[in-house]
């Protein structure tokens, strides 16, 4: 069996490429309840066979008992671009290889114990792992999804017999969730491809900031982490500035436009 977790680096061109993916948040409140997740994100490379293992500590920082449900949220690569994340909808049909991969994951603890939801007494942190078995004939495949923890309570309806609508009713109140993202690519390693679709920007400024536009396609197939900074220049060929791009994941056959005028220094 073999583990490997590492992010890619790569360089298109000139320039490096850069998007930041969600992170659900390390934290969250509600109603004087407070969990905290530890860490945000995985970025996972594995060669099948293999049998990883990803801990994590999810905590229950209030004076409250929590039951929370264990799930998968499914991410759509088609419609996530620029940057945007976006999940498949309840009643949406998500591909079936993404489907069958959450057959082959399981939450477990030190002792292999699986688990479909945990309970967390008033101050209670459990430390557990994100299991996924990948066996020899697994496909190369990238996998983009959230593992979350919901608390959610039971739906109560209460209705009246006279049928006035004004007394009946019905509510699902979702108290407060928490989770963290998985990037899980599979398969050999493989050369990153990609292309700068757009670099716009005016030639000539007196001064800055400098608005740019840059649009990065991810050809390959596999996702990719770069980063990297585009230099300015004055008329005499000199570099007077530079503009750091933010860490970034873009995922295999998607594109990400960056418009900014961030992080930007001047000599």
């Amino acid at each position: 069996m073999k583990t490997e977790n590492f992010i890619i680096k790569s360089t298109i061109y000139s320039i490096t490429l850069s998007f930041v993916l969600l992170v659900l948040p390390m934290q969250t409140h509600a109603e004087g309840l407070s969990l905290k997740v530890s860490p945000t994100q995985f970025q996972i490379k594995a060669l099948p066979p293999a049998d990883i293992r990803a801990p994590f500590t999810i905590e229950n920082q209030s004076e409250l008992p929590v039951s929370l449900k264990i799930g998968y949220k499914i991410f759509d690569k088609e419609n996530a671009k620029d940057g945007r994340v976006v999940f498949f909808k309840k009643n949406d049909i998500s591909p079936v290889q993404e489907q069958k991969i959450f057959q082959q994951m399981q939450v477990v603890d030190g002792d292999d114990i699986s688990y479909n939801a945990i309970e967390l007494g008033p101050k209670q942190k459990k430390r557990l792992q994100l299991r996924i078995i990948l066996p020899k004939n697994q496909p190369t495949a990238d996998y983009v999804f959230s593992l979350v923890f919901l608390e959610k309570l039971g739906q109560i309806d209460q209705n009246e017999s006279n049928g006035n609508i004004e007394t009946q009713r019905s509510t699902t109140t979702l108290l407060t969730g928490i989770g963290f993202n998985v990037l899980l690519s599979i398969g050999p390693k493989a050369t990153p491809m990609g292309n700068i679709d757009t670099f716009d920007t005016p030639w000539l400024r007196q001064g800055g900031p400098v608005p740019f536009t840059l649009k990065v396609n991810n050809n390959g197939t596999h996702y990719i982490t770069p980063s990297g900074t585009i230099y300015i220049k004055n008329m005499f060929g000199q570099t007077v500035g530079k503009i750091a791009l933010p860490k970034s994941v873009i995922l295999a056959g998607t594109g990400r436009t960056i418009t900014s005028t961030t992080s930007q220094t001047y000599a």
